[in-house]
Order: structure tokens, then sequence, then C-alpha cells
């Protein structure tokens, strides 16, 4: 029988429903909510840098 997800759950995610392990850009510490996360692409959509939403915020301001 297939494991049962909370709603709640905001463990970072891929398409096929493995959890990631992206570490932030800025600081350096693993990302693990998915909430937290935020990815920033370049206009190709090629390069992809991952962040904490609260050092992105630092870094803009």
């Amino acid at each position: 029988m297939a494991e049962k997800k909370s709603k709640t759950d905001v463990t970072a995610r891929d398409k096929s429903g493995r959890a990631t392990d992206h570490s932030c850009n800025n600081c350096g510490q693993q990302i693990m909510n998915d909430r937290d996360m935020v990815v920033v692409m370049d206009g190709r959509r090629r390069n992809k840098t991952y962040h904490h939403r609260a050092c992105l915020q630092k870094a803009i301001a």
C-alpha cells in the first residue's frame, strides 16, 4: 500500500515526487521546506539558482 502524505507536507520535491536536496546559493544551508525555496532562472530558463526566501530578500534589498 502506498505511503499516505500529509496535506501539510511542504518537503521540497521534484516532478517525480522525490525529495530534493538543494542548498541556498547565498548562505549555503540546505533548503528543507518548499515554501522557503525560491528558484531564479536566467532568460533562457537554463541556469537555475536556489535561494532561501529570506536570503533572496536580503540580497535584493
